[in-house]
């Protein structure tokens, strides 16, 4: 399956598992009665194992947060994770011997080669796991129409673990904010009309390939500045409170 549309139904609740079908691209749920989005696009299903590959506590750790919203070079939670798990580092001294070349001091400086490149072999297996655990659970979404429903709020994690998000219409909900995650979308088409925002994410602004913005109709008395953004090629801001000052 990769496409479903079930707009114009009375939908209060979307299906979980969706979140789980790798190839659906294209999700069109306008025009129903939806408050929410389902919690396994916000919160993955992660199981223990996966949870102690990540290196968090449960599903519920603000620390997953940050895991959901960074890189997947982020290195924080496995330099964490090695500074834990192996002994620190031996202090090394100036020699005041002469240059051991004995046959006993090549086999040491081998043994401790050896056991250098066994140590960065297993963190690179490690790193290589949570790799895996999280791009299993990202989502698969590439189109998300959500249009004409009761959405109050768009969690941030929603579209940090939405790699693959293009567009996303949320027009004509009761959105009274939109919090962009830290690293940056891949949207080429954001549609907010028709919702309550009175301000709008400075990180809108950094999009790399937003080319369609849609804001009009909300409650917006400013803008970030759009000025500079990489590839913005239409901006529609109709129907807000915006001053002459605000536009230029």
């Amino acid at each position: 399956l990769s496409s479903l549309d079930v707009s114009h139904n009375a939908l209060t609740a979307l299906p979980e598992g969706l979140a789980a079908c790798p190839l659906l691209a294209t999700l069109r749920a306008s025009f129903n009665k939806l408050t929410e989005v389902p919690k396994d696009w916000v919160v993955p299903p992660y199981s223990d194992e996966e949870l102690r590959v990540l290196g968090v506590a449960s599903a519920a750790d603000d620390a997953l947060e940050e895991l959901d919203g960074e890189a997947d070079e982020q290195q924080d939670t496995m330099q964490a994770y090695w500074a834990a798990a192996l002994p620190p580092p031996p202090l090394t001294l100036p020699s005041t011997t002469p240059h051991d070349t004995s046959e006993t001091a090549t086999k040491a400086t081998t043994a401790d080669e050896e056991k250098k490149e066994d140590e960065e072999d297993e963190k690179k297996a490690w790193e290589e796991q949570k790799h895996e655990v999280r791009k299993r659970h990202r989502l698969p979404f590439a189109t998300l129409e959500l249009r004409g429903n009761a959405l109050k709020a768009l969690p941030a994690r929603l579209l940090a673990r939405a790699r693959k998000l293009r567009r996303l219409d949320v027009s004509n909900n009761a959105l009274t904010e939109l919090v962009l995650p830290a690293r940056p979308c891949n949207l080429n088409v954001l549609l907010l009309a028709g919702n309550k925002l009175a301000s709008l994410d400075a990180r809108v602004a950094q999009l790399p390939v937003l080319r369609t913005l849609d804001v009009s109709c909300n409650q917006l008395h400013a803008l970030p500045d759009l000025a500079h953004s990489p590839r913005l090629a239409e901006l529609f801001v109709g129907f807000n409170p915006l001053d002459a000052d605000t536009l230029c």
